[in-house]
């Protein structure tokens, strides 16, 4: 219930022309007295500057209302109704904001530091540079809202409905984003550092240039989404689903990608040195330029996949699948692809000087003028293998039907 007496010198202070005047003056006055103004009816009132910390507004309806510059820390809006209201510049720290309505409101530069917005609803709301510092907004309804520039580290953003919302330059590092909605949302240029999206949605995410290292996206659908340019080393990344996302020139060195899907994405000039990449889906993927210098790709898919001119040195490619992948012009330099399946695949002019091809499957290869000095290729499968032109000097070979050698068979190149 609100209390009368506190409701009829509040409205009074309103008609008045220098608006909430004299209802500060009171409450400075008299700081100690608790404001009790449940369920009330201040649709469309002109609160502009007024001076309601502490307050309690459960359940009030401020729809429409002029709440710019208002002092409401700490204050108790549960279930309030601030529809369409006006809270630029307010300030609303640590208040209580639980299961509010706030709908097309506008809280733009408003202090929502530790205010707590679980389950609010603030579709199509503008945020843009609020301040939402380590707030609770736990399954809150951002759908289509307005974030520009606003800093929310620290939030707490489970279970948070995002879709389309614009979140261009924000401040998301060391979020808690776990099973977020973040469908078709704008994040270009976003601070994601250390942030955890565990099982978030993130299909056809806008999220040119941001900043995701050390993130924690695993089991994360980001399929189609705009990665160009990202930065996502040391990121955990493990059965995370890529497919035809976009990664283009994205920083991926020391990621953990392991057992994650990227079939048909586009990683052309990315860096994945040191990525964990094993038993990792890259079926299809462009990667030409791409550097994955050390990478461990031991039993991931790459077949028919593009490495063209791509950087593998001391690349690990035991067991993996390269089966007609285009591997023309890739540096493999002391790379180890023991048990790989190569068949069919382009490596015209590759360098595999010092690589270990041991029981690769190499059927059907183009290997014309590739560079295979000192390369082992004991036990390798070369049937109708193309090596026109391919330098095999110091190569090692010996096959497993021929007779047993001390030593393998060195040759030069052919």
């Amino acid at each position: 219930m609100a209390n009368e007496e506190q409701l009829k010198r509040l409205l009074e202070s309103i008609k008045e022309e220098n608006r909430c005047k004299s209802w500060n003056e009171w409450r400075k006055e008299n700081p100690r007295i608790q404001i009790f103004l449940r369920n009330v009816d201040l649709q469309n009132a002109n609160l502009r500057n007024a001076h309601l910390q502490r307050a309690d507004l459960q359940n009030a309806n401020l729809e429409n209302a002029s709440i710019q510059d208002a002092h409401l820390q700490n204050a108790n809006l549960l279930g309030a109704n601030l529809q369409g209201a006006s809270l630029r510049s307010a300030n609303l720290q640590d208040t209580c904001l639980k299961d509010v309505n706030l709908q097309y409101s506008n809280l733009q530069d408003a202090n929502l530091q530790g205010a707590n917005l679980q389950r609010a609803s603030l579709q199509a709301t503008n945020l843009r540079v609020a301040n939402l510092r380590d707030a609770n907004l736990k399954d809150i309804n951002l759908q289509n809202a307005n974030l520009q520039g606003a800093n929310l580290r620290g939030a707490n953003l489970q279970e948070a409905s995002l879709r389309k919302a614009d979140l261009t330059q924000v401040d998301l590092c060391d979020t808690k984003l776990q099973d977020a909605d973040l469908q078709d949302a704008n994040l270009q240029n976003a601070n994601i550092q250390r942030a955890n999206l565990e099982r978030a949605i993130l299909k056809k995410t806008y999220l040119r240039s941001a900043n995701l290292e050390e993130s924690n996206l695993q089991n994360a659908n980001l399929s189609g989404a705009e990665l160009l340019g990202a930065k996502l080393s040391k990121a955990q990344l493990q059965n995370t689903n890529f497919q035809n996302a976009n990664l283009r020139e994205a920083c991926l060195e020391k990621a953990n990608l392991e057992m994650a899907d990227l079939q048909r994405s586009s990683l052309c000039q990315s860096k994945l040195g040191y990525a964990n990449l094993r038993k990792t889906n890259l079926e299809g993927s462009n990667l030409e330029g791409a550097n994955l210098e050390e990478a461990h790709l031991q039993s991931a898919n790459l077949g028919k996949a593009i490495l063209k001119g791509a950087y593998l040195r001391g690349a690990h490619l035991q067991n993996a699948n390269l089966q007609e992948a285009n591997l023309q012009d890739a540096k493999l330099y002391k790379s180890n692809l023991q048990g790989a399946n190569l068949k069919g695949a382009n490596l015209k002019g590759a360098h595999l000087q010092e690589a270990n091809l041991t029981k690769c499957f190499l059927i059907e290869a183009n290997l014309e003028r590739a560079n295979m000095r000192k390369t082992s290729l004991v036990y390798a499968d070369l049937r109708r293998a193309n090596l026109r032109g391919a330098d095999l000097q110091g190569a090692e070979l010996l096959q497993e039907n021929s007779p047993t050698s001390p030593s393998p068979k060195k040759n030069k190149s052919i």
